[in-house]
């Protein structure tokens, strides 16, 4: 059907709408009165367009005004479902063991038991299981740590002196580094501490020439190893080395050997047996 056969039917359809409401249910009545028409956009024809117009006398446009649909239907096999569970009592046993008796499963583990590969296994994994037992015997995290009711809440913080190394040379110099010495038998707290002492501030006269720092006196070099147990004189002292030490450190080994840096580049170990 053309568009014009298809506005000619709608014309001739009786189209009404009767209203079932009252007249004072309407609103106000609607006020119609006469106007001129009015031009609100004006476009001129250009004779330069009309070359590009071709006029058609029948257009035909088709429409369909129902959705696109399709069917398709799929028959599926239905699958069986079924429940299953293991009740697992006593496992890890070969065939031929019968678990319920006592006499063949001691044989066999006799029998793992010996066989290199299973020492091998246990050997490999004890150490990962013994990091983590000792770990958890550290910690114990299922203890409820400082209940609320519990608290002891110190309001200064106090401390002591246990001794006071003072450096035996003149003039006194600065501590540029501190070492505790290994633990005694493992288990007692360290005894002893290694100190550096240098003092750094002839760096300042390098700057002014060699000559200014020869004519100055010569700064000790000496450092000294403590014993907290008699503060009062060190135990051993690293005579004069040939510069500052500014690192010194006991040697993780042998807690008679110290290893230290010296201002000069120079490293130097020294035995305090001797």
């Amino acid at each position: 059907m053309s568009v014009c056969g298809f506005l000619s039917w709608f014309l001739r359809q009786d189209i009404t709408h009767v209203y079932t409401k009252a007249r004072r249910e309407f609103g106000k009545p609607c006020q119609y009165k006469l106007t001129p028409p009015e031009i609100l956009v004006h476009i001129p024809s250009t004779p330069e367009d009309a070359d590009q117009w071709t006029p058609r006398v029948f257009t035909h446009v088709p429409i369909q005004t129902a959705p696109d649909m399709t069917e398709h239907s799929v028959n599926t096999e239905s699958v069986p479902l079924a429940l299953a569970g293991v009740h697992h009592s006593e496992g890890g046993w070969p065939k031929e063991i019968d678990h319920r008796e006592e006499e063949h499963t001691a044989r066999y583990r006799k029998k793992v038991e010996r066989d290199q590969k299973f020492l091998d296994a246990v050997e490999a994994t004890s150490s990962r299981v013994t990091s983590l037992i000792q770990l958890n015997n550290a910690l114990d995290i299922t203890t409820a740590y400082f209940p609320s009711d519990n608290i002891k809440r110190d309001s200064v913080a106090s401390m002591q002196s246990v001794a006071v190394m003072r450096d035996v040379c003149r003039p006194t110099r600065a501590a540029r580094y501190i070492s505790w010495g290994p633990m005694v038998s493992g288990t007692l707290p360290p005894r002893r501490v290694a100190v550096s002492y240098s003092t750094l501030d002839f760096q300042k006269d390098l700057k002014s020439g060699a000559k200014r720092f020869q004519t100055k006196p010569q700064l000790p070099t000496s450092s000294y190893v403590w014993d907290l147990s008699n503060p009062g004189s060190p135990e051993f002292e690293v005579a004069n080395p040939t510069s500052a030490i500014t690192v010194l450190k006991f040697s993780p080994k042998d807690s008679h050997v110290l290893v230290g840096g010296m201002y000069n580049g120079l490293i130097g170990v020294w035995d305090m047996r001797y």
